[in-house]
């Protein structure tokens, strides 16, 4: 995001803040955001504009992206609504302690895991730059952690900004335990499969080649066997083929949002 989206989006958020205090103006049901847990008549447009982004999930400009109470984006709604139905995170009959890593935790993910930790769950955040988590954690090299730590590791965008994918797949699967669940998503091209060209160093070029400035890597319609190549048992959790389209539309979600739960298998190597 350059300065200028930036300052588009403060400028945004802080109308609509003012709007949403104001009685009545957002009010309406047509849309609904399981993170703030309210309604709303309308949810905002949210990305960025690329060539690439057209045939991708997950980026690019998206219509009704955003929740105009509490700023929550489709990818997050999405990831909340995986963490309620398929983990027994934030369930309630709970029976185990857990240990959670979640990497550049999506901020009202963050906000509604953190409100349960200490009942029987280590909840904790890490970035590379540790401005708005917990611990700074470079995931090529988390010697801070013991092999088997986590139970869950959340990790939702952000492997496409990482440029040694290899190292960053060993080091997940050694700090899960055995029976831990990595849960990975990013934003995949419809149209072909994973892409990446490590000569492709300026803005410009990784604008036009992976649809973000800031992007190393393109995904694309091999994921699934490119995570299992890392040695995981993966499950897709497509959007579509999980949700009714109803609740789908009112949650503004992608139909083609995909999200993986990997699960430790034998040892494997990337062939990528």
């Amino acid at each position: 995001m350059n300065i200028v989206q930036k300052a588009e989006w403060k400028l945004r958020y802080y109308a609509f803040r003012a709007l949403g205090k104001m009685g009545g103006v957002l009010n309406g049901t047509q849309y609904y955001c399981n993170l703030c847990g309210k309604s709303s008549r309308v949810f905002l447009s949210y990305g960025t504009k690329s060539e690439v982004a057209l045939d991708m999930i997950g980026s690019g400009v998206r219509r009704h992206c955003e929740c105009p109470r509490c700023f929550s984006h489709d990818r997050f709604r999405w990831i909340y609504e995986v963490l309620l139905r398929y983990t027994d995170i934030l369930s309630p009959d709970r029976k185990r302690s857990l240990c959670v890593m979640h990497i550049a935790a999506e901020p009202g993910v963050r906000k509604r895991l953190a409100e349960k930790a200490g009942e029987g769950l280590t909840y904790l955040t890490g970035d590379l730059e540790q401005k708005y988590s917990d611990l700074r954690v470079d995931v090529t090299d988390m010697h801070q952690f013991e092999d088997g730590t986590f139970d869950y590791f959340i990790i939702n965008h952000v492997m496409e900004h990482v440029p040694d994918e290899a190292a960053a797949m060993r080091e997940i699967r050694r700090v899960l335990k055995p029976d831990g669940v990595l849960i990975i998503s990013f934003p995949m091209c419809l149209t072909r499969k994973t892409f990446e060209d490590p000569t492709i160093v300026t803005p410009k070029g990784r604008l036009d080649a992976y649809g973000q400035e800031d992007h190393v890597r393109l995904y694309g319609t091999d994921s699934e066997e490119r995570l299992k190549g890392f040695g995981f048992e993966v499950t897709p959790l497509v959007v579509k083929e999980q949700l009714p389209e109803e609740e789908i539309r009112r949650m503004a979600l992608i139909p083609e949002d995909t999200i993986f739960l990997c699960r430790p298998g034998k040892e494997g190597s990337a062939s990528v």
